[in-house]
């Protein structure tokens, strides 16, 4: 059975790789929106670090996981900088990555809501490695390697390929609204240095936004969007809801032809976020697994630059004004 599995995640990647050749699927998109935008490198008013963990389809051997680190910052002179690297790993085939991004800011027209706006313009240098082990390949029940096909993964077993990204990305502290294009150059991703079929990446797009609209003091609502297309014809959307109550929320979303998607999570002191989400898969695969967890964790440290060029100050100690201690 476990073979079995090992050929389907092998094929799974492959088409996927034809497909998509981006960061594998992620619910929790709204907290890591540079891996599909550079331009929303230096976005934020602080500096985030962001790890994130992926296990899919919980039930079935060696199904896809995932792990992605992200950081960005803005760096004056209307610049920010961002940094993505990941590793996706179903069966015997992994695809690891990095992205590092390049955005320019412009301050926008004032609104009434949520502070100044922002748009922004970025790209993105990608650079992938596909490796597959071979030594985890048989098509013989009596784990006898007769494919030649399989002889050859293991000697070539691996290729590095590069590509760009460009994105436009705008908001403020209330909305946000993004577009992005991935892969545009379309580089050749076969391991194989000879092969009959050529296997491109192929360029995918992206389109993402949100809304927080703050009922009260206590009570905000916030719906979201996540569009994903490729030139090969996939097409997938994620709608997502999410309701705060002080600095925690409940979410429920849902992405077709997948899963739906329940999550929770909460902000401690604007400095560290943490968010859980669970997926209930809803396609033919659901007689096969119980489900998808995915945690993620940002560590917001201090940004000593804003984007309108001010430099930021230390918020003061409280109990000590003007910083200056007290004798009696």
């Amino acid at each position: 059975m476990k073979k079995k599995i090992y050929l389907i995640a092998l094929s799974f990647t492959m088409i996927m790789g034809a497909k998509a050749q981006q960061l594998g699927q992620r619910s929790q998109f709204y907290l890591n929106r540079l891996a599909y935008n550079p331009a929303v490198a230096g976005s934020e008013n602080s500096i985030p670090i962001m790890l994130n963990v992926r296990q899919q389809w919980i039930g079935i051997d060696d199904a896809p996981s995932s792990q992605t680190f992200a950081s960005h910052a803005f760096t004056g002179k209307g610049m920010g900088v961002g940094l993505v690297i990941y590793n996706d790993v179903a069966g015997p085939a992994r695809n690891t990555g990095l992205n590092f991004s390049g955005a320019r800011h412009f301050k926008m027209q004032p609104g009434n809501r949520g502070g100044e706006s922002w748009l922004s313009v970025g790209m993105g240098a990608l650079l992938y490695n596909y490796f597959i082990d071979a030594e985890e390949l048989t098509t013989d029940p009596d784990e006898v390697r007769n494919d030649p096909a399989i002889d050859r993964l293991l000697a070539e077993n691996s290729r590095l390929s590069a590509d760009i990204s460009f994105g436009i990305y705008m908001g403020n502290d209330s909305w946000f609204f993004g577009v992005s294009a991935v892969n545009l150059i379309q580089t050749e991703q076969d391991i194989f240095t000879e092969a009959f079929n050529r296997n491109n990446l192929r360029r995918t797009y992206y389109a993402l936004g949100g809304y927080k609209h703050q009922l009260n003091t206590l009570f905000a609502v916030e719906p979201a969007i996540f569009l994903k297309g490729t030139e090969s014809g996939v097409f997938q959307g994620d709608v997502l809801v999410k309701g705060y109550f002080q600095q925690h929320f409940l979410g429920l979303g849902y992405r077709s032809n997948d899963a739906v998607v329940g999550m929770l999570g909460m902000t401690l002191k604007d400095f560290f976020q943490f968010a859980y989400s669970y997926d209930l898969t809803t396609s033919d695969l659901s007689n096969y697994n119980t489900g998808t967890h995915e945690v993620t964790a940002v560590l917001h440290l201090f940004a000593p630059i804003s984007r309108d060029g001010r430099k930021n100050k230390a918020k003061e100690r409280r109990n000590r004004p003007n910083n200056k201690r007290r004798y009696r």
